[in-house]
């Protein structure tokens, strides 16, 4: 196996690590999922993806490391490799204000721009915890923002299947979109309603986020990626709105970033 594995790649996200063995075509040969430790995380990342693919070179994203400050690429100009196998680590984003750090955002936006090269506009990259909004603009990251949006939906113990399509979500999305200040008002009358409840969280707490968004997505043309629910959800939401928008999903992009990192 280890024989046919060119690269890894890695991704350290809300706690989980992933690892892609990918082979000289591109494809995935081989991918596994463990929790991210608190500590000594590249020694992690590379003892196991060497029992992965022995000594193929990693690259590896949202791991700690100094930040490069927007406007700039999604991608340095070079990455230096260290250690056995060697390893290289994408630098997250940050922005001084609003303050702002991206978290593995950056490898997928670097994917959607080697896949639309000229894409002007925003994406918005939905993750596990985060999400982050991200205005592309002669490929360049001009600014971004970062919404706990996942973390509030797994605090107030929605499902992550809650559906964008239920009765309730609309209604909850509406009303704290137009008014975001009554964001704990919706979520209390969603505890009243148990059979729709999860629906009415979800579109109260894209609303509120489309809300506090607006400006990257007014007039803009938004790529959203990732594919769980909350995704669907920020989809349908924005397509609501009459944003030119489309979905894409979330691992093509990664490692599409990621093998642009590798050059």
């Amino acid at each position: 196996m280890t024989q046919d594995i060119d690269w890894v790649a890695a991704d350290c996200r809300a706690g989980m690590l992933s690892l892609f063995a990918i082979a000289a075509d591109g494809r995935i040969r081989e991918r596994r999922q463990q929790r991210a430790p608190a500590q000594d995380l590249v020694a992690v990342v590379r003892r196991s993806a060497a029992a992965l693919a022995g000594d193929a070179p990693i690259l590896l994203a949202g791991a700690p490391a100094e930040a490069r400050q927007v406007p700039c690429t999604p991608l340095p100009a070079t990455l230096a490799a260290s250690g056995s196998p060697p390893l290289r680590i994408v630098p997250p984003l940050a922005q001084a204000a609003p303050p702002a750090r991206s978290d593995g955002a950056e490898a997928r936006v670097a994917g959607l721009l080697a896949r639309r090269p000229g894409f002007d506009g925003v994406a918005c990259v939905v993750g596990p915890r985060m999400t982050h909004w991200l205005h592309l603009s002669a490929g360049e990251v001009v600014s971004l923002q970062g919404f706990a949006t996942g973390a509030l939906l797994a605090g107030l113990a929605a499902p992550a299947g809650a559906d964008a399509e239920a009765a309730g979500f609309d209604a909850a999305l509406d009303a704290v979109l137009s008014r975001p200040e009554r964001l704990a008002a919706a979520l209390g009358a969603a505890q009243l309603d148990p059979s729709g409840r999860e629906a009415a969280i979800l579109g109260a707490l894209v609303g509120a986020e489309l809300a506090a968004a607006r400006p990257y997505w007014l007039g803009q043309e938004v790529t959203v990626i990732g594919e769980d629910p909350l995704a669907a959800a920020m989809t349908r939401a924005l397509a609501q709105q009459g944003v030119p928008v489309q979905q894409q999903d979330d691992t093509p992009l990664l490692l599409a970033g990621l093998a642009a990192a590798r050059g």
